[in-house]
């Protein structure tokens, strides 16, 4: 009955489980993240479950090992908001940002209940309360309560009372909820669909409760005279409340959590016991070096778990004192979790991670230079992750001074921006910073730091250090720095290589080359762009600010001198039909693909300038990409028109993948007239459908996406061309019976020509990679299935009028 009441209230929608569209998990992976802090820690009798950044972990203490969940492995959300422990059924239950729910069982089981998350005609859905009674699951939420049966896994009552409700709690045999502030009782086994079910009892503002026997609960509260627990006594039958007490505390306290002797709150200074009648007991100081970081036990308040950026560890603290008794353990993992550049390294061996500050547009940054956002720089090598953050830096902006100083801490740098590595020295980055310029580190230490001491960048606002938004090595090795500066004063500075390799400590401000961008010297924005051209020698230029030009600069050949360059800035462009292009459009990306064409995204699609030389001539006109209806009419739509376009990786068969604010990512042809892929988090891997940046592999066919929840990576169909058939080889190899995936050949040239025969030497697929490997799908050319047996494959190429070839085979097992 229940059941039908909810689902009237709800009108859930019908929902296809999502693994059944979901491409190949042997396609995707998802990385872990443990980010600069633990924000939830909870010890059980055999695990120690954690979050960090909104991602999950657990620590098994019999086996010493630590496992990281995530939509890749158990989880059916991607931010875990709070977590809660039912220690008589042992499960931990995980809300998501989103309110969906997953029970997780100690034996590792994962049953996911997505029915808050789901329901419709609901303005606010958020999860404020879990507590855990008899069998059951009670959800305080923003418009009133929702109980779940553990053992069944379903809704058995709500109540839409469209008031929030802060928290609720048992006791006894009655449901106490605090709605609006307004404390009121019904008895639990009373229909609550509605708020005339309760009794109202008192006012008070309360986030929490924890009841002790029969109408005694002790609430938190905070007021004008500081942070306290309430003890409050409540005639149940009566409804009045019989005694009020007030327990003054040092700091402000944790929700009520559970051990094994009974219940605790947590301030930054000490663990508070209560007995089982609701009185305080013992206060047990919490020693300096442990204070104000997360804390949780299970079977003595003297021997804590606590958790921080640097990991979890144990620790006694019995007498004051400190005793180690499990080593601080990190899991494994990035330490950026709101991506927004992914930045290959000269030589292709690794891509540089880093997270967005300061931001005008992205949803990654708050859009203020002067935040919290903390400076991290991550790489990939290999498909191992590590943390490169520089962890102590000088500072010269007094904000940051100032920040230091309140963190106790040397570590602190905010305001993040692009990392990118040298030319010639893969132990060394540089870092920009939209407080401190560029910082130049080696081997995780700062070596060097280019702000207005040594660099001519001016000071804005009174504030020392440097708002520099974008740094980058050019072909020849010289660095160029972009940054945001006044009217008439060069934004675009180049230290030339030679300078760049000398003594950093001895860098002048006349060592630099500063570009001449005559009238358009104003860098306004924050989201730069800049952009070398391989094939053309042609640079592009863009600040992401509205209505501002795209800038072409034509060094002729010559990176750092600049004796003879020419520039053109483009106010107002023209497409192919003659239309503009430049109202309110700001410029979110520069890509040059395997042909020299210049892809150019925006908030509003992305066009293409053909020949990028043709940028210096005012009469060229740009292309807008058109994917033709193919409905019988002539009629073709912008590619992606209208969609906020965040950045634009080109693969191995020159095909484009393309990152969007809101909509996921799309694998598009070659010349941008056909969609071939979309990926999204209804049918992907993909984190979050907000993709700020996307990165393919120089030496793999991965290819990377950095999301505003972390990072995800996909193998796809293109990797890099080989120079000879050396190498060619055919997986899964044999292909045994139950799998219907791909077959993929690789270590192909570009171009190849595959054949794949029967052991008769009849062709059962023909076709011609793009880069180097092709992909199969173990049908023939009628689109039937293969039969059981041995199969050829024979690649070859005609390359400068030479040939060549090679064959390996492929067993199929039916």
């Amino acid at each position: 009955m229940f059941r039908t009441i909810f689902l009237s209230f709800f009108l859930f929608i019908t929902s296809i489980c999502a693994c059944a569209n979901m491409q190949s998990q042997n396609s995707w992976y998802v990385y872990d993240v443990f980010s600069s802090a633990v924000d939830g820690i909870i010890e059980t009798p055999s695990l120690v479950y954690y979050t960090s950044a909104g991602n999950l972990f657990s620590y098994d203490k019999d086996s010493d090992e630590t496992y990281a969940y995530t939509p890749y492995n158990k989880l059916n959300g991607n931010q875990v908001k709070a977590i809660y422990y039912n220690y008589d059924k042992d499960y931990l239950l995980v809300v998501y940002d989103d309110s969906n729910i997953d029970f997780i069982y100690d034996d590792g089981h994962v049953v996911n209940m997505p029915d808050i998350k789901d329901a419709i005609n609901l303005q606010s859905r958020i999860i404020n309360d879990v507590k855990f009674h008899d069998g059951k699951v009670y959800i305080a939420t923003t418009f009133g309560i929702v109980v779940y049966d553990d053992v069944k896994h379903e809704v058995i009552e709500s109540g839409v009372y469209n008031k929030n409700t802060y928290c609720l709690e048992i006791i006894g045999d009655k449901l106490m909820i605090c709605c609006d502030y307004d404390i009121s009782v019904s008895p639990l086994d009373a229909r609550h669909n509605s708020l005339n079910a309760y009794t109202f009892i008192m006012r008070l503002n309360s986030t929490d409760f924890k009841s002790f026997g029969e109408g005694v609960f002790l609430t938190r509260f905070g007021s004008e005279i500081g942070p306290a627990i309430l003890r409050i006594v409540v005639d149940m039958d009566s409804h009045t409340v019989t005694d009020n007490r007030r327990i003054n505390l040092s700091g402000t306290p944790s929700e009520f959590r559970e051990y094994k002797d009974g219940v605790y709150i947590v301030n930054p200074f000490e663990i508070v016991l209560f007995d089982v009648d609701g009185n305080m007991g013992e206060r047990i100081p919490i020693p300096e070096p442990l204070q104000g970081k997360e804390l949780s036990f299970w079977e003595s308040p003297y021997k804590i778990w606590i958790g921080d950026g640097d990991g979890i560890a144990r620790y006694d603290i019995t007498d004051g004192n400190i005793t180690v008794l499990s080593d601080k353990f990190k899991p494994d993992g990035l330490t950026c979790k709101a991506i927004a550049h992914l930045i290959p390294s000269p030589d292709g061996q690794r891509i540089y991670i880093s997270n967005q500050g300061p931001s005008q547009y992205y949803k990654h940054g708050t859009g203020d230079a002067y935040d919290d956002a903390y400076q991290r720089v991550n790489i990939i090598e290999n498909g191992e992750v590590r943390d490169v953050t520089l962890t102590e830096a000088s500072a010269h902006n007094n904000f940051v001074v100032e920040a230091r100083k309140q963190k106790n801490s040397t570590a602190w740098f905010g305001a993040p921006g692009v990392a990118c590595e040298d030319m010639t020295d893969p132990s060394v980055y540089y870092c920009a910073n939209a407080m401190e310029g560029v910082y130049v580190v080696k081997d995780g230490k700062e070596v060097g730091k280019f702000n207005s001491l040594n660099a001519p960048i001016v000071n804005l606002y009174g504030r020392p250090g440097a708002r520099n938004y974008y740094v980058a090595v050019d072909p020849e090795g010289n660095l160029w720095m972009v940054n945001q500066s006044e009217q008439n004063y060069e934004s675009v500075i180049i230290l030339p290589k030679n300078k760049l390799k000398g003594d950093l400590s001895k860098i002048k401000k006349d060592d630099w080359v500063k570009l001449p961008l005559g009238s358009f010297s104003y860098m306004a924005a924050k989201d730069v762009k800049l952009l070398f051209c391989r094939h053309s020698k042609m640079v592009f230029i863009a600040d992401g600010h509205k209505n501002h030009p795209l800038v072409a600069y034509d060094t002729k050949g010559t990176y750092a001198d600049i004796s003879d360059d020419k520039h053109y800035i483009w106010g107002e462009l023209t497409d192919q039909d003659g239309k503009k292009f430049t109202k309110d459009v700001y410029y979110t990306c520069l890509v040059e693909d395997k042909r020299g064409r210049v892809w150019v995204g925006s908030d509003d699609g992305i066009f293409e300038i053909s020949n990028p030389v043709d940028a210096m001539n005012p009469s060229m006109r740009i292309n807008r990409l058109k994917v033709p209806r193919n409905d019988g009419t002539n009629y073709a739509d912008y590619l992606l028109g209208s969609i906020k376009v965040n950045d634009i990786a080109v693969d191995h068969s020159n095909r484009k993948w393309v990152a969007t604010e809101s909509d996921g990512v799309y694998l598009v042809s070659e010349n941008g007239d056909e969609i071939l892929e979309h990926f999204s988090t209804s049918n992907s891997y993909l984190p979050s459908n907000a993709v700020q940046a996307v990165e393919c592999d120089p030496l793999s066919n991965v290819v990377y996406f950095g999301t505003n929840l972390g990072l995800a990576s996909y193998k796809s169909s293109s990797s890099p061309a080989m120079e000879d058939f050396s190498d060619v080889y055919a997986y899964p190899n044999p292909v045994k019976p139950g799998y219907s995936g791909p077959v993929t050949i690789k270590g192909l040239m570009d171009k190849s020509l595959v054949k794949i025969a029967d052991n008769m030497g009849n062709v059962v697929f023909q076709g011609r990679s793009e880069g180097g490997m092709m992909v199969w799908d173990g049908n023939n050319q009628s689109g039937h299935q293969v039969r059981s047996g041995l199969y050829y494959v024979f690649v070859s190429q005609s390359k400068n009028e030479n040939s060549t070839g090679a064959v390996t085979k492929i067993l199929i097992i039916r």
